[in-house]
């Protein structure tokens, strides 16, 4: 498994340096991201290719904020296909690449979580 890293240099930023709210981001991504991930799987299997880049547009922006560039470039092609609805076949793989990448991701987020005071 690649070790994945949360980099809070832009949160920190906007919040300055307050833990509460980089905690509270943090948190508010380990809730909405796998139920984001789960719509555009439900969307996919409905066949709303339109739904499912709405879905996956809206959890580019937190990943964004943690310099998730892993997750971010798959969400960026799944929206891609959905908005197109080119090569939607793709659609499975990506997806479980994203689930798998988010399970890294969100031991990182837990253990940044841990050590912010």
């Amino acid at each position: 498994m690649n070790i994945a890293k949360v980099d809070l240099s832009y949160l920190k930023t906007i919040a300055g340096n307050d833990h509460v709210f980089v905690k509270e981001m943090l948190g508010m991504i380990l809730k909405s991201v796998p139920k984001e991930i789960e719509n555009m799987q439900q969307q996919y299997n409905a066949e709303n290719f339109l739904l499912m880049a709405s879905a996956a547009h809206k959890i580019k922006a937190p990943l964004q904020m943690i310099a998730e560039d892993g997750m971010v470039d798959l969400i960026m092609q799944i929206e891609t296909i959905g908005r197109k609805g080119l090569d939607v076949a793709e659609v499975p793989q990506l997806l479980n690449r994203l689930k798998k990448r988010f399970d890294e991701v969100s031991l990182a987020i837990d253990r940044t979580i841990n050590t912010l005071n």
